[in-house]
């Protein structure tokens, strides 16, 4: 059975994975994405398709699989998926607010503590894995006098010019080249591809969330996002969807929109009314400006509070209070200066 190359790419934190024999390769990912995929793609519905790391090790297993995968290796893959999806979320997961004063190696103890009992990856097998270092070149700057920048078929003759140069023209070529340093894994099953992709998300401090809309396992690109980038529906995306739906149902937010065009509403009269002076007018505009700054802002810190309540008594009685707040027109606003 052919292996499979695990690359992580330090600098640019990313990995790629390939199948030894050079058949199957996918793009590179920011790391943690193909766990994240193989986890939540749905293999019923799905099969291989949306999880490279399921297609490479269901083709190496035969074309009989992919076309009718067996009740057993099913169940496997499956059991496979509820582990990682736990230990994502136990390790990983940054709104997991009952692990959240622990670090991710102790969250990782507390894991492993907890789940004893439990079916778990042999990660001793890890250790057994081929490790090595390699460096890549991924450009050479371009000299004055001559134009060599080798693409990676061209690596070899770098490589031969590097070793028939004297001590001078090495010494010019390497301070050229941009050389990066990358760990390379070499294993033989799912499951110990699983685990390196799972510690190395550790390594890299890699946190997850759940996606408020999907429900799924999602990278954030800053810790306050809640929306993932998967597509959802109509060809948008559970971010774009996600928010509609947050400003259409959340009390706060629709609050804070309603009275806002109501700001609006009364600044545009203000602007079109004859018997005011452009001085006037102007701190009409002003006002809005100061209220909108002001407001939005504190409708952050309301949702906030909104979200960690737990009794709608208190929820409603904080729609309100927040509403009594905001509620200042621009006139008022004006005489307070």
């Amino acid at each position: 059975m052919e292996s499979l190359i695990i690359t992580f790419d330090k600098e640019r934190k990313i990995e790629n994975i390939k199948v030894s024999d050079g058949e199957y390769e996918v793009k590179s990912k920011i790391i943690g994405e193909n766990l994240i995929n193989f986890v939540e793609v749905d293999i019923d519905k799905e099969g291989e398709k949306n999880s490279i790391l399921l297609e490479i090790f269901l083709k190496k297993e035969g074309e009989e699989i992919i076309n009718s995968i067996n009740k057993v290796h099913m169940e496997f893959m499956k059991e496979l998926q509820r582990i990682y999806k736990r230990k994502l979320h136990n390790v990983l997961d940054i709104s997991n607010e009952k692990l959240h004063k622990l670090d991710r190696y102790k969250r990782l103890m507390y894991y492993k503590i907890k789940e004893k009992n439990y079916w778990e990856i042999n990660e001793a097998l890890i250790y057994k894995s081929n490790v090595h270092y390699s460096y890549y070149i991924t450009s050479l700057l371009e000299d004055e006098n001559e134009k060599y920048t080798p693409t990676i078929g061209s690596f070899a003759d770098l490589q031969n010019e590097l070793y028939d140069s004297d001590d001078s023209r090495l010494m010019e070529l390497i301070e050229k080249i941009d050389i990066n340093i990358y760990e390379e894994y070499e294993v033989y099953n799912i499951e110990e591809a699983c685990e390196i992709l799972f510690l190395k998300m550790i390594e890299y401090n890699v946190t997850v969330k759940i996606c408020k809309n999907c429900k799924k396992l999602f990278i954030p690109s800053r810790l306050s996002d809640k929306y993932c980038s998967r597509i959802f529906e109509k060809n948008k995306t559970c971010s774009d969807v996600g928010y509609a739906r947050k400003v259409n149902n959340h009390p706060i937010l629709n609050t804070y929109k309603k009275v806002y065009s109501a700001r609006n509403r009364e600044l545009n009269v203000a602007k079109k009314r004859k018997n005011l002076s452009e001085t006037t007018k102007k701190m009409y505009e002003e006002a809005f400006g100061n209220w909108t700054e002001k407001y939005s802002k504190l409708k952050e810190e309301y949702m906030d509070i909104f979200e960690s309540l737990k009794s709608e008594e208190e929820k409603k009685d904080l729609e309100v209070a927040f509403k009594n707040e905001i509620s200042i027109t621009l006139k008022d606003l004006m005489q307070k200066r």
